[in-house]
């Protein structure tokens, strides 16, 4: 059996993941589910609202893979399907080049579409927040003109990395 030798007392070395910064990041849709709220902060998936049950509002909770660090980054989003907020889903819909989906105030769209399409989101921190979030989706206009310098690149492992 081979020696070990271990210097005891020693403080741990602090070994942590490389921080996310701000910045432009390439992103793959890896799921999405619609939702109902059937009653104050109670969400159920839509297969599970029964015929004719009430509900007060709709949304599509959207997961997202971003490309970074040393293995990525998985995030979620939560867009709300209201004529207000409508806004926000029509511009991941052109992020993904996926067509408008509102139209006559009528949102009409298949969830299953958007998984696995990509684009380019601006990922920021809100007032200090440790945690990234989404603040724009770039259009397929917006990410023809980014050069590749825009765009956060994922880490190379090296041997200097100590996992």
């Amino acid at each position: 059996m081979a020696r070990v030798s271990v210097q005891v007392g020693a403080e741990p070395q602090q070994v942590s993941r490389p921080r996310f910064e701000e910045g432009n990041y390439n992103f793959t849709i890896t799921k999405q589910q619609v939702s109902c709220e059937i009653g104050p902060k109670n969400w159920i998936p839509v297969e599970q609202l029964e015929e004719g049950q009430a509900f007060t509002r709709q949304c599509i909770e959207v997961h997202f893979h971003l490309e970074g660090g040393y293995t990525g980054m998985d995030t979620s989003e939560t867009f709300y399907l209201t004529k207000n907020a409508m806004w926000k889903f029509r511009n991941l819909s052109d992020c993904v080049g996926l067509p408008d989906p509102y139209k006559d105030g009528v949102l009409d769209f298949d969830p299953e579409e958007y998984e696995g399409t990509e684009g380019v989101v601006l990922m920021k921190r809100k007032d200090g927040d440790r945690w990234l979030k989404p603040a724009r989706y770039l259009s397929q206009n917006q990410q023809e003109n980014l050069s590749d310098s825009d765009i956060v690149k994922p880490l190379e492992a090296s041997d200097d990395v100590p996992f």
